[in-house]
């Protein structure tokens, strides 16, 4: 499971790791850039927020934006496939859980 939130942390995003195993978190932790983009179904996000703080529009055909209402913080994108993604910077893993990685959107 990944977790990451907005700058303001009205947004809390949970995302199933289970299609993101070739995620080289190993090499993520050694490198200089620890900014890379998620991708992930609609079915394999949760978030958890009051409704009126999450905000959205409709940036290109097709693609929707998500944001904070409260901090503007780009959360991610929907594609019409129902495909997220989400900008993330790698900050390490959880201690308290294994498969648990800690994301901050920059």
């Amino acid at each position: 499971m990944y977790r990451s939130c907005c700058s303001c942390q009205a947004v809390q995003l949970e995302i199933d790791g289970s299609s993101l195993n070739d995620l080289d978190v190993e090499t993520l932790s050694c490198s200089d850039d620890k900014s890379f983009i998620l991708e992930a179904h609609r079915e394999e996000i949760v978030i958890d927020c009051e409704p009126s703080v999450l905000g959205s529009m409709q940036s290109t055909p097709g693609v929707k934006q998500y944001f904070c209402n409260l901090c503007s913080t780009h959360l991610f994108s929907e594609n019409p496939q129902g495909k997220i993604q989400l900008q993330v910077n790698f900050y390490g893993h959880d201690l308290l859980s294994e498969h648990h990685g800690q994301f901050h959107l920059p």
